[in-house]
């Protein structure tokens, strides 16, 4: 059994490492911060395969002194396979702006509104999980025009692989996960790759439906010139 875990172990690591190296990366020497995201997540299911999903997160920046934002996400999704799932969720989002040369950088609150549209699939094998998300995603930010060199609404895809590992006997799971966001609409056309983020954790099961989640995510942001190591902290419940 030893034996057969060392194995299980050593083919998710390998299979992280793959996930990893086959995307690219344009880090460069920008400017570097580190974030705390907490959120709280409630889920309701039935039977049929729909489900609700509320959401609540904060986010901080410059190393964890100050608020970045607040977001609120409701989600509807629908499961017709144990292998599919197809959803729409909006995102109120109250950001902490930093500020820019109209307003002598001094912060102040902006308000933006997000639409998204998704559809996820998964494949199981031994005690793994490996999924895919699609996600269209649409942010519009209220008082803030559109022009040439910025669009408003902003129109992003966003492609997520994670892997998972179901631990025999633990009710542990860890993870890893790379996403790749693609501008869709940007006004010059120069659309492309634009933000990468890397992640691992593990998810930790107290009682069934009840779970903590805590996890290291690596973000590069080219739009922003800004390279943020995150840590990350959930709590979720499902009935």
């Amino acid at each position: 059994m030893k034996i057969m875990y060392k194995t299980q172990m050593t083919r998710f690591y390998i299979l992280a490492l793959a996930i990893f190296s086959v995307f690219p990366s344009f880090a460069q020497e920008d400017l570097t911060d580190h974030g705390l995201w907490n959120s709280i997540d409630l889920q309701k299911k039935w039977k049929n395969g729909i489900a609700i999903d509320f959401e609540e997160e904060y986010r901080m920046r410059d190393d964890m002194s100050k608020t970045d934002k607040f977001m609120s996400t409701i989600d509807l999704s629908y499961k017709p396979y144990s292998f599919i799932k197809a959803g729409a969720s909006y995102c109120l989002i109250n950001y902490n702006h930093p500020g820019k040369k109209s307003t002598n950088y001094l912060e102040y609150w902006e308000l933006r509104h997000r639409y998204s549209l998704y559809v996820q699939g998964s494949y199981d094998f031994y005690r793994f999980e490996i999924s895919l998300k699609e996600r269209y995603q649409s942010t519009y930010r209220v008082g803030v025009e559109a022009t040439d060199t910025r669009a408003n609404p902003k129109d992003l895809l966003r492609s997520k692989i994670e892997l998972d590992y179901n631990v025999k006997g633990l009710p542990l799971t860890p993870y890893v996960a790379c996403e790749l966001q693609h501008s869709l609409n940007n006004p010059s056309g120069s659309n492309g790759l634009v933000e990468i983020r890397y992640a691992a954790g593990l998810e930790y099961e107290v009682l069934k439906g009840f779970s903590v989640n805590c996890g290291y995510l690596y973000d590069i942001d080219k739009s922003e010139l800004v390279n943020v190591h995150v840590l990350t902290l959930g709590i979720g419940y499902s009935f």
